[in-house]
Parts: structure tokens; C-alpha cells; sequence
């Protein structure tokens, strides 16, 4: 016959003295009860069990559990909460509607959703633990985490209280607090006493930019609920005067440093679309308040139908607009303007070239050291030769595009080809420094976070 010892008590937090478990197997410091409205104790085939109901205080060690009720398994050292659970030690609180608490190995977890807050940083998730040793929190399912400067979506994120730093993977998704710019990748690590993350895994930084049609001053709004929804951000229509331009960068590392001066630095097989310029290189460096990108390692930039590659090359966009693009050390240009005759392209090199655009639109290019240019004429629209220089500089003053004016400075020399000499020898006259590049970036879409 089974004997049930059933007790009631209703106490205060006065009258209620601490009452330990009995000790952990392991040897741990043991639960205490410091409060509840309502005890309730039974010993059900040897199974200890308290039932503790309203304003439930629980302590172990330096970690405090509370809740509108809980059950304790005396023998087994955890607890069972329902209702408004918070579990704190120090500076962390998580909470959430419910959450089991383990003496022996001093983790909490919980699987109906669970927040953590802890300084500067907020986690929410599905499901999670929080090991109150090591203070090593691991989220799962739908999780965010959130400082004051960076806010991080992914599948699972570990977060360390000692360092606040933080450790993502998993349908990555990581967008700097004050500015339009957000990354997704496959992982991700943040640092915020460094102002510093980096993302892996196919990394893509999508830089969402009002660009002023006019000559009005461009103005971000630094409006914090603007991180929630980057998708939003493509989302915006139109004015009269304003409208979204979207940069991507994708590279196999992503880094970002931030804070007033937020900067990118994007390494390995890098891939650069914005309107009508794409661009590769091994490393590129974009800052928003520096207002250019630097390419490093085997740079090369499109625009329209314009290459241009160098040991390395300066795109500078102030207002976000494209003003200028610097190509140093042994520059070369190269364009496609004939579509009838596609071996038919002009050609510029030197020791430095400079392009210039306005109103996104290719108006000068200037070739200075050891100058030399390849153009091929034109005579009413059929091929009328060509004509090759080199000078101590070339300055090419473009309309709709297209040469018009072209300037041969200090030290010229040149030829005209005729075209009866040229005829299926177009590439025998290229300049030494031709190069071509037939793979042009394209631009990366953003559709979303799976869910």
C-alpha cells in the first residue's frame, strides 16, 4: 500500500527559512527555497517533490531563480518553472514562460521562447541554456542578438559573458546599428569591445544608400527601429529628389570595424556591384565616412563599357555618388564600344589613370607616365582604321561615352594604321599591356533570411 505525505503551508519570505535539497550528487551547493506563497510536498514511490506556488524565490549560490511556480525534485537536484521565469547571476538575467534549472550542472534552459539580458547585449530565441559555470549561453532557432552598435540574426548564436562576444552560424544575418549596410553569410563571430566582427560562408554586405537626384546634402536617418527589417530597406520608394542605390560586396571573409569611422575590409575572390560599376580584386576596403573603396591584388573595374584594371585602384563616391576612379602602377584600359567588331578595342595605358564620371556618366580619361593609346576610327559607322600613340601624357575628353576629343602631351609619337593594313589583324596592333577580362560581376540579390 502506497503511503502519500501531503503538507501545506502558506508562508511569507520571513517565515520561510532556507531549505536545502539535501545536497547534489556532485558534491555542488545545494538549493534553497527562500520563498513562495504556497508549498506543497509529496514523497510519490520514493520521488521527493515540492510544488511551490506565487512569488517562487529560489536560490544556489550566486545564481537567483524566480517564477509563479515551480517544481522541485529534490532527489535530483532541478528545478521546473512556469510563468514569468527569470534566472539571475550578476549582470545576465534570462527569463521566458518557462525553464528547467539544473543544480548539478548549474544550466538553465528553456524551449517556449527565452531572453537574455545582459549589459549592452540582448539574445531572444526559440529555445536556449545558460550554463551559470562557464556563463556560456547557446541559443537556437530564430535567434537575435542584439548590442548597442550591432544586431545579429542566425539559426544558432553561442554568447560568452565573460567577453560579450558572441558566435553565430546558420543563415546569417548582421546589420550595423546606425547605418543602412547589413551582411548575410553562413557564420559569424562579433566582438564589441573591439567594435569588430567577422563573417564567413559566402559573406555579402548589401550597402543601402539614399542618393540625392539633385544637389540637396544627403541625409541617413539614424532612427535605431531602421536595423529590425533590412528588407525595408529595399523596399523604399522613390521621391522626387532621393532614390535607393544598393551596393553589394561579396568575398569569401567579411570584416567590419565600427564605431564613427565604419569600415569594411573584404578578402578573397571580392566581387563589387553599384549601379553601373562592378569590380574584382583580392581585397577591397570600403568606408562609409572615407567615401571611396580601395582595390588591392589584381584589381579590375567596370563601367559601362569601359575596363580598367591596375596593381591597384580608388573608386570615390562622395555623397555615395561615383566622382572618380584611380587606377596606379601599370594601368590599362580597355574599351568595348563596337558590338559589330568585337577584336575592335580602344585602348589607354600608363603608369597611372584617372577616370572621371558626372551624373553617372563617363566624361574624361587621363593617362599620365609613358602614355599609350590604341583607337580605332570610324567612318560613317564603317571601320576607317586606327591610330596608336604614346606620349608623356593622354587626356580624352568623352561625349555620351564614346571618345571625342583626345590630347597627346609632351613627347609624342604615333602612327595611323591604315584599314586595308588591319583587316583580320586588328589584335596584331594591340597595345603590350592588353588585357581582358570576359567575366563581369553581377550584382547579388537580397531576398530575405530562411526561415
Amino acid at each position: 500500500m502506497k503511503i502519500i505525505a501531503s503538507i501545506i503551508l502558506l508562508f511569507s519570505a520571513y517565515s520561510l527559512f532556507a531549505q536545502p535539497s539535501g545536497g547534489s550528487p556532485t558534491g555542488g551547493e545545494p538549493i534553497h527555497v527562500r520563498h513562495a506563497d504556497l508549498l506543497s510536498g509529496s514523497d510519490t514511490t520514493g520521488i521527493l517533490i515540492r510544488e511551490l506556488i506565487g512569488n517562487v524565490h529560489i536560490e544556489q549560490g550566486n545564481v537567483t531563480l524566480r517564477c509563479n511556480r515551480a517544481t522541485q525534485y529534490l532527489a535530483e537536484n532541478r528545478v521546473v518553472m512556469i510563468g514569468n521565469v527569470k534566472v539571475i547571476q550578476g549582470t545576465v538575467t534570462l527569463s521566458g514562460p518557462s525553464a528547467n534549472y539544473d543544480g548539478n550542472t548549474r544550466i538553465a534552459s528553456g524551449n517556449q521562447g527565452v531572453k537574455i539580458v545582459d549589459r549592452k547585449t540582448t539574445l531572444t530565441a526559440r529555445a536556449g541554456r545558460y550554463s551559470t559555470i562557464s556563463a556560456i549561453a547557446n541559443f537556437y532557432g530564430t535567434v537575435r542578438a542584439e548590442d548597442d552598435s550591432v544586431a545579429i540574426d542566425a539559426d544558432t548564436i553561442e554568447y560568452h559573458r565573460s567577453t560579450e562576444n558572441s558566435f553565430a552560424s546558420g543563415n546569417v544575418l548582421m546589420q550595423a546599428k546606425y547605418s543602412k549596410a547589413f551582411i548575410v553569410g553562413d557564420s559569424a563571430e562579433n566582438y564589441p569591445s573591439r567594435n569588430y566582427s567577422r563573417v564567413t560562408g559566402h559573406p555579402i554586405l548589401f550597402q543601402i544608400d539614399t542618393v540625392a537626384t539633385s544637389h540637396d546634402s544627403l541625409k541617413i536617418s539614424k532612427d535605431s527601429s531602421n536595423t529590425s527589417k533590412p528588407d525595408s530597406f529595399l523596399a523604399q520608394k522613390d521621391t522626387s529628389d532621393k532614390k535607393p542605390d544598393t551596393m553589394t560586396i561579396s568575398s569569401v571573409v567579411m570584416e567590419s570595424y565600427r564605431g564613427k569611422n565604419e569600415r569594411y575590409i573584404a578578402t578573397g575572390q571580392v566581387e563589387v556591384v553599384r549601379g553601373g560599376l562592378s569590380a574584382r580584386a583580392d581585397t577591397v576596403l570600403y568606408g562609409n565616412s572615407d567615401e571611396k573603396i580601395l582595390l588591392r591584388g589584381k584589381p579590375i573595374v567596370w563601367y559601362d563599357s569601359t575596363q580598367l584594371s591596375a596593381d591597384s585602384i580608388n573608386i570615390y563616391v562622395p555623397l555615395k555618388k561615383l566622382k572618380k576612379i584611380e587606377a596606379f602602377a601599370n594601368a590599362f584600359s580597355a574599351s568595348q564600344d563596337d558590338s559589330l567588331h568585337a577584336d575592335r578595342v580602344n585602348q589607354l595605358s600608363g603608369a597611372a589613370i584617372t577616370i572621371a564620371v558626372e551624373l553617372d556618366t563617363l566624361r574624361e580619361v587621363f593617362a599620365r607616365g609613358e602614355a599609350k593609346s590604341l583607337y580605332f576610327l570610324v567612318k560613317e559607322t564603317e571601320p576607317d582604321g586606327a591610330a596608336r600613340h604614346s606620349a608623356d601624357s593622354i587626356r580624352i575628353t568623352m561625349e555620351n561615352s564614346k571618345p571625342e576629343i583626345i590630347r597627346w602631351l609632351g613627347g609624342v609619337n604615333g602612327e595611323n594604321i591604315p584599314e586595308r593594313m588591319m583587316e583580320g589583324k586588328n589584335k596584331d596592333y594591340y597595345l603590350p599591356s592588353w588585357r581582358w577580362e570576359k567575366t563581369r560581376p553581377k550584382k547579388q540579390v537580397f531576398v530575405g533570411r530562411k526561415r
